[in-house]
């Protein structure tokens, strides 16, 4: 994020340069200008998304706890994957340890259920067992 805001800070610079030897329609593009690209470096670029939560069940590809602070999940969502920081609490951080390490064989995988209201849980899919051919 610091390379954003460097980069905004020197386009920032710049035309501030230019505009300042430049006339007063100059001066007013540059503001605009300005005040269109701040919310840029606002964005997520490669940061965990706090917003935008897709809601239903949907896949968990991977997962990082960090206690006491928050839970950074991996979702597998449609087109791509997306990246989101979800608030801690240590039931949510127990629902998914246990849905990872019930998942951890390779069969089972992880998934996180998104209710309309924004709350969310944990839970490990398993697939049943083939029937046993005769």
């Amino acid at each position: 994020m610091t390379h954003v805001a460097l980069i905004w800070l020197g386009y920032v610079v710049a035309t501030g340069l230019i505009a300042l030897y430049g006339n007063v329609r100059q001066a007013i593009m540059f503001v605009l200008a300005v005040a269109l690209l701040l919310p840029l470096q606002f964005t997520a670029l490669g940061n965990a998304a706090i917003y935008g939560l897709p809601r239903g069940e949907l896949t968990v590809i991977g997962a990082r706890i960090d206690v006491d602070k928050a839970i950074y999940v991996l979702i597998n969502g449609d087109p791509e994957p997306r990246y989101f920081k979800l608030p801690y609490t240590p039931q949510k951080a127990g629902d998914l340890q246990k849905a990872m390490d019930g998942a951890r064989n390779g069969r089972g995988k992880v998934k996180i259920k998104i209710r309309g209201d924004g709350s969310f849980g944990f839970a490990e899919e398993t697939p049943k067992p083939d029937a046993v051919k005769q």
